[in-house]
């Protein structure tokens, strides 16, 4: 007699593993200078102005300025992500989970790669010789933006106009980022000299979503579990970085390790490890857009 098995009492198991929505990867990576750091504390080194005199007679004696060199502290942040997997409850799993757990492991790190950058981008900086100054982001020369009442054409020039102002990118073109979240994103897609060819030779728009707005390559970021944007109150802080405008630096790059873990019953723990800084090298090249939530 052959043995038959009800359909129902069937188990079956997916050779799929199906990640939740998230970022999964850094979107700062392409914006910002990232340089290896060795220590606890890192500097920043830039350089100030230099202007030139005339020389109106012979023999005149020269009027030679101080170079005033912008020292600006990175401090190191370590990041762990770190998961326990017990091997009786994925023995039934077609595909090992491990692999997929590590690499979620890493992803959790990458968007902690943007978070650094984004609270650094408005952060108090530690300069001097010994970073014993304390500099506000106001102070830094960081300028704020108010489009709490919507995120328009009109505040797109506004931003570029302050760019202008201080000189950004008018002696050689430098990439420009616009960091925003899904409402700021609706807003611009309903400004029609964005995306309308009437307006614009460039296809700015693509799979229903815009992708550049008035010369600023534009970075969205979620509001969900792992949001990345700064928020307070009922304001959310989008950025404006022009090139260079954020630097990174990074002591050691992505460790994955995974062993077992000592007094359980088959139990494997993933851990991976990160460690990074970052710092803003200029106010001039970083705005605020404030828009309301």
């Amino acid at each position: 007699m052959s043995l038959q098995i009800e359909k129902g009492y069937i188990t079956q198991f997916s050779e799929t593993l199906h990640e939740q929505a998230q970022q999964t990867k850094a979107r700062l990576r392409g914006v910002a200078e990232v340089k290896p750091m060795n220590g606890n504390n890192w500097a920043y080194d830039g350089i100030g102005t230099v202007e030139a005199e005339e020389i109106t007679t012979a023999n005149q004696k020269l009027n030679p300025k101080e170079v005033r060199f912008d020292r600006r502290k990175i401090s190191r942040k370590r990041f762990s992500a770190s998961v326990v997997v017990d091997e009786s409850s994925v023995r039934g799993m077609l595909a090992d989970p491990k692999g997929a757990l590590a690499k979620a492991c890493q992803r959790a790190l990458e968007r902690q790669f943007d978070k650094v950058g984004i609270a650094a981008a408005l952060a108090d900086v530690q300069t001097g010789q010994d970073f014993e100054t304390t500099v506000t982001a106001s102070a830094d020369g960081v300028l704020t933006v108010d489009a709490t009442s919507g995120l328009t054409y009109a505040k797109l020039l506004e931003i570029n106009e302050n760019f202008i102002n201080n000189e950004v990118g008018l002696d050689m073109p430098v990439k420009k980022s616009l960091l925003i979240a899904g409402k700021e994103h609706t807003a611009l897609m309903g400004e029609e000299k964005l995306t309308s060819g009437d307006y614009s030779r460039d296809f700015n728009v693509e799979g229903g979503e815009i992708q550049k707005a008035s010369g600023f390559d534009l970075i969205k970021y979620g509001r969900t579990a792992t949001k990345q944007m700064l928020e307070e109150a009922s304001v959310r802080k989008c950025l404006a970085i022009a090139e260079g405008g954020l630097h990174y630096g990074i002591s050691k790059e992505v460790t994955v390790k995974v062993s077992e873990l000592p007094d359980t019953a088959e139990s494997v723990i993933i851990k991976v490890y990160f460690e990074l800084g970052a710092v803003r090298t200029e106010g001039a090249l970083i705005q605020q857009v404030s828009t309301t939530i």
